[in-house]
């Protein structure tokens, strides 16, 4: 683990979407408090072991809170940061309440900004609509068009269902790069809730896609992305297998390995998890934010407990024939398997398909020409 915190903090589960795969409902229209949000950003700078801190800002809808509480929030980042650290700030939106007022302050600031769309316009609606059941697809649309406007570094974020599936994935693949006209976006499979029959929302997640249909789509989109030869266009699953094939660099969490204690997931209520995947599950819970400090989670016995298996889980899977490109893959992927597959058989990371069939296509062509796409030279 280098030496950056990534704190992934839920502001507030308020938002103005009902998503059919939303797991945000376990407490409606739940706001962090300025105790927390102080507590936060006082102990992630005083933390002995991180230089590099980054706040990732996420819902429910980050935009509610309004500008004043990001205001505040980066009055006490600067009250608190200390020499030779550095800060970073990204937030997730819904894309439905971005205005031009929002667009200068993050502009100004230097936030990077991530857009949920779920596809073409149909698909979209039919995933992530408003409370009176109409679509979200064309707010979004105009607050893409603005972050352009402003030239504030953006990227899209797609949930991959059920409803995701009944496109062809070259064909959601143009639509993000021809239609929307962007060029940095990634795909998050919509996985089943972490404890089987303890719902974590108001309903269970049903449309979640399995990982072999998350491979075979994620095979299609390196297909499609590796024949049009652009190194502009950036996924940031496929851009991850690829740079550790070719560098052994990944820069995505989900395979870079030895992730535990370096990123933590905040509830507005304060208490603390390993990653925003395993919320509401007590043995991820690592306690509370009011009660505790970063050095103090990192040495807990909770934690070391977790490394520990992670560990063991690490050593029994570095026989995976692509272990040293994965890093034994996602933990929460294993996880869940485990929990869901009845033919789990904890190999690696869970996309050795997906992995092998990059291998082989890289391996066709790994000529000067084709390495410039990948930023290599030979």
């Amino acid at each position: 683990m280098d030496n950056s915190l990534s704190l992934i903090i839920k502001s507030t589960r308020k938002c103005n979407l009902r998503c059919s795969y939303c797991h945000d409902w376990r407490s409606r229209g739940t706001v962090i408090s300025f105790e927390i949000l102080a507590n936060i950003v006082a102990k992630a700078f005083r933390a002995k072991r991180y230089k590099v801190i980054n706040f990732i800002w996420h819902g429910g809808e980050p935009l509610l809170l309004g500008i004043d509480f990001f205001r505040r929030a980066l009055s006490l980042q600067q009250s608190f940061i200390q020499e030779g650290q550095y800060v970073l700030n990204s937030v997730q939106i819904n894309g439905t309440l971005l205005t031009e007022e929002w667009c200068e302050f993050f502009r100004k600031n230097h936030f990077q900004v991530g857009v949920s769309v779920d596809g073409p316009e149909e698909i979209h609606n039919r995933n992530r609509s408003f409370a009176s059941g109409k679509g979200s697809f064309q707010q979004v649309i105009k607050s893409i068009d603005l972050l352009k406007e402003y030239g504030i570094g953006h990227g899209v974020l797609l949930v991959l269902n059920d409803n995701t599936k009944r496109l062809p994935a070259p064909e959601i693949f143009d639509f993000i790069t021809r239609d929307l006209k962007v060029d940095n976006f990634s795909f998050l499979p919509a996985v089943p809730d972490n404890l089987i029959g303890q719902n974590s929302g108001e309903r269970a997640t049903t449309d979640y896609l399995s990982l072999e249909d998350y491979e075979e789509f994620m095979i299609r989109i390196f297909d499609h992305w590796y024949a049009l030869d652009n190194p502009d266009i950036r996924v940031r699953e496929i851009d991850g297998i690829v740079r550790s094939v070719m560098r052994g660099n990944p820069q995505v969490c989900t395979l870079a390995g030895n992730c535990l204690g370096g990123y933590y997931h905040i509830e507005p209520e304060g208490d603390v998890y390993h990653c925003d995947k395993y919320v509401g599950d007590p043995m991820y819970n690592l306690g509370n934010i009011l009660e505790s400090d970063f050095d103090t989670l990192f040495k807990s016995p909770q934690m070391r407990e977790l490394r520990r298996q992670e560990r063991d889980n690490l050593q029994r899977l570095s026989a995976c024939k692509h272990y040293g490109i994965c890093n034994g893959g996602c933990p929460h992927d294993r996880y869940i398997a485990k929990k869901y597959r009845t033919d789990f058989t904890g190999d690696c990371c869970g996309q050795n398909r997906l992995i092998s069939h990059i291998i082989r296509a890289l391996g066709q062509d790994i000529g000067a020409e084709k390495m410039a796409v990948f930023g290599h030279t030979m």
